[in-house]
């Protein structure tokens, strides 16, 4: 069995012989233990002796110690120094743990009046672990915070006050009255982050009361308040509105929301009781909570005497900090910047200049959120400073890549999506703990491989490039350092949080002195260029000529190039001048047609024909290929259709117009036409080698096909063309088309097919015509998504009202 001796014990012999006790049962019930793997750990907690109704707490990382739940395991009480419990772990599992009196604000203090940090143990036996209190943080009496001046001095730790506030949702002048009874408040805390489920309701207003008692010592006595606040508030101490913060309204437009950056004084009055009231609005808490921001409050009290010191010397520091680090980086970037002006070859430059203009905005922002006022500009400073920190360490990688190596690795996009995952996370969760650790994990993988990558540069290896990796060596090293700071593995030198943007600086620095001595470099070369371009001259006079010689036939083709598009857009023209320019309008119909080409000039061909009152004659062609010669083979059939559509039989038509088409010898030219004539509730419907007539069935929501097999006009002389008669109802659709629908291409050279043609018009078969006709196109575009329309793409869809 293992001992864990973390502070020395105190001198208490009863005590003593209780923990040697335990220790010899611990070590009996190890040796017959059934289980190697699980192992037995007992807590012993020295502390001064406490009060009867004082008692201690363990809480840890493991969920058999809360999960951080300060009041979720009470120690057993030995006697009046010695608190214990007994626990079983799995073998090699990792504690962290702190020891409490039942609050963060009564945490257990070390001999040096500190607060311990967190506790390690890795578990590999029966151990005991020993601890020893020295004191708390914070004292409570009969369940509430208890102030005196010893816990108080100006050296000690800001009092932060977040917990165990009676809360009561809504509004009520009462409530801030002294006496008010408020025991059936709701005890929560004032951060307004509280569990869905579990936890109070905000809706926008609410008060907070806070009970504490106070020695004697403080009466009287002044002390320093800062709120820290998104939203608007009104304190009340004992009963006296003494601060307003904002402006409470009954919404988000009555209510002005304000953050405080100034210490008020709050002077005790001359009693041990004493009650803090809070009227706190906020209606914009769910946007800040989605943004990862507490929308709730914050008070923090600490010795008015040592508060205007430090306020100077933070205020000062960070003045100084924003105008040094925000300044240097920007001039820079002007020298860099005007430096890509005079040669934009030297991309580095134009790269290193965007880094060092994020790099300028991180600190800036970064200082700034703390001294704005307003919340809603203190979270977009928060969202523009992580915007800037990745751009800042993406461009600085760009800077890298374009001075090692000729063309950029392809490994810049998957920084640079990374970057812009990460841009998108903070601007979303622009506080968030996790974020945060991402971002350094990010500076990390890039300032590794910046360096990694100087080692496989491909351009000719430069003199001085060891600065550079001088430069982010510094720049990894301080931001190692910071994280260290900001984890609390190790404490900050000479008060130092930010060193980071020392880090920054010596990058900066480095890269400019590199870039300004590559500058230089090229210019002692330049006298040896000068004869190599003495001697290029004639070659380039040479080559000027001939390259004029090229731009003249260029010129020459370009203007046959132009002759032919004016002739492809006269015959587009003349194709269009072929349709009808207005859709048939009727009371029994409603019709919309479509139609998309392949090329400048089309084979595909619609047309409208009205005779004997509301009889209407639908024509819908495609001839053979595309292009110029279709359009022609177009303007025949139209012609010879004019004089033909008068006939009563539409299989007669087919035979006559086939037999025109016939005689003209146009050579291997065909033309696809389908007619289709609707009279009452009557179809007559005839085809030469176009696709089925689709007809949708209101009544029974099916879709049908009329197919008719015949050859297109111009291939037989005497085939005989047939039609068929159709009944149709309310409600029926009617849908021709030409080939170039359910033959479209996707990526894979597989068709649309006329199964989809029949699904899509079954789901859009409630919607009007033209709506009909969008989703068709719609959905043979999603099937297409980038493949070539090879094939002229038309439909005319007919709704019977």
């Amino acid at each position: 069995m293992k001992i864990i001796n973390i502070t020395q014990f105190p001198n208490n012999y009863a005590g003593l012989f209780r923990f040697l006790l335990m220790t010899l049962v611990l070590l009996a019930a190890g040796c017959t233990s059934k289980s190697p793997r699980q192992y037995t750990v007992n807590f012993v907690v020295h502390a001064t002796p406490q009060s009867s109704e004082q008692l201690i707490y363990l809480t840890g990382n493991h969920e058999k110690l809360g999960n951080w739940n300060t009041k979720y395991l009470p120690l057993d009480k030995f006697s009046d120094s010695i608190w214990q419990t007994t626990l079983t772990f799995n073998e090699g599992e990792k504690l962290s743990f702190k020891v409490t009196a039942g609050s963060w604000w009564a945490e257990a203090l070390d001999e040096k009046g500190q607060i311990y940090p967190n506790q390690e143990a890795v578990i590999r036996s029966d151990t005991v672990i020993s601890f020893s209190v020295f004191g708390w943080l914070n004292e409570f009496t009969d369940g509430k915070l208890h102030l005196n001046a010893e816990q108080h001095q100006a050296k000690k730790p800001v009092l932060r006050i977040d917990d165990d506030w009676l809360f009561m949702s809504g509004d009520s002048a009462e409530w801030a009255k002294e006496a008010y009874d408020d025991s059936r408040w709701r005890k929560t805390n004032s951060y307004i982050d509280w569990d869905k489920n579990t936890g109070p309701k905000w809706e926008g207003i609410g008060w907070f009361r806070f009970h504490v008692t106070i020695d004697s010592t403080l009466w009287n006595r002044s002390f320093g308040m800062l709120v820290s606040q998104l939203g608007a508030s009104e304190f009340y101490y004992n009963g006296r509105l003494i601060y307003t913060i904002g402006k409470i309204g009954n919404s988000k437009e009555t209510t002005q929301t304000l953050q405080n950056r100034l210490w008020k004084e709050l002077k005790f009055d001359p009693k041990p009781e004493h009650v803090l009231a809070v009227r706190y609005a906020n209606y914009d808490w769910k946007k800040q909570q989605e943004l990862g921001f507490s929308p709730g409050f914050n008070i923090f009290l600490k010795d008015i005497d040592s508060i205007l010191e430090s306020v100077v010397k933070d205020t000062k520091s960070s003045m100084i900090q924003q105008m040094v680090f925000t300044a240097i980086p920007l001039i820079l970037a002007l020298l860099h910047l005007l430096l890509f002006s005079f040669y934009r070859r030297l991309r580095q430059n134009l790269f290193f200049a965007i880094s060092l203009i994020g790099f300028a905005g991180i600190n800036y922002f970064g200082i700034q959120k703390f001294i704005e006022t307003n919340p809603d500009i203190i979270i977009l400073f928060y969202q523009v400073s992580n915007l800037l920190a990745n751009v800042a360490i993406f461009f600085s990688l760009l800077t890298n890549y374009a001075i090692s190596y000729e063309k950029l690795p392809r490994r810049w996009i998957f920084f640079g999506v990374l970057s812009l995952l990460m841009t998108l996370a903070h601007v979303l969760y622009p506080v968030s703990y996790w974020m945060g650790t991402f971002n350094y994990a990010l500076m990390i993988i890039v300032i590794t491989e910046i360096i990694l990558s100087n080692r496989k540069s491909t351009k000719p290896v430069q003199k001085g490039t060891w600065i550079i990796r001088l430069g982010f060596m510094l720049l990894g090293l301080f931001v190692v350092w910071q994280i260290l700071i900001d984890y609390q593995i190790i404490e900050p030198w000479f008060e130092i949080t930010q060193v980071w943007v020392y880090g920054m600086l010596s990058i900066s620095l480095a890269m400019s002195i590199f870039l300004s001595y590559s500058f230089s470099t090229t210019n002692l070369n330049l006298e040896a260029q000068l004869a190599k371009v003495q001697e290029l001259s004639e070659q380039a006079v040479e080559q000027a000529r001939k390259a004029g010689k090229l731009e003249l036939e260029r010129r020459v083709l370009e203007m046959e190039s132009e002759r032919k598009s004016a002739e492809l857009e006269s015959a587009r023209q003349l194709q269009l001048s072929l349709l009808p320019k207005t859709i048939p309008q009727s009371d029994s119909y409603d019709i919309a047609c479509f139609m998309n080409t392949a090329t400048e000039v089309g084979g595909d061909y619609y047309d409208f024909y009205t005779d004997n009152g509301d009889d209407l004659t639908i024509i819908t062609g495609d001839a053979t290929g595309h292009g110029l010669k279709a359009g022609n083979m177009v303007f025949v059939t139209k012609g010879i259709l004019n004089t033909l559509l008068g006939t009563e039989d539409l299989s007669e038509i087919l035979k006559r117009t086939n037999h025109a088409i016939k005689k003209m010898n146009l050579s291997m030219l065909n033309m696809g036409l389908a007619l289709l004539r609707i009279r009452g509730n009557k179809v007559s419907f005839s085809s030469a080698g176009m696709p089925p007539l689709v007809i949708y069935r209101k009544a029974t929501n099916i879709v049908e096909q009329c197919v008719i097999k015949a050859m297109p006009l111009g291939a037989f002389f005497d085939f005989p063309y047939t039609q068929e008669e159709i009944a149709i109802s309310s409600g029926d659709i009617l849908l021709l088309m030409s080939d170039g629908l359910p033959d479209a291409f996707d990526e894979h050279r597989e068709v649309f097919s006329m199964d989809r043609v029949n699904k899509t018009l079954l789901q859009a078969a409630h919607k009007d015509a033209e709506a009909i006709v969008g989703d068709i196109n719609a959905a043979v575009n999603r099937w297409r998504r980038s493949a070539k329309l090879q094939d002229d793409l038309m439909l005319v869809v007919v709704k019977v009202k």
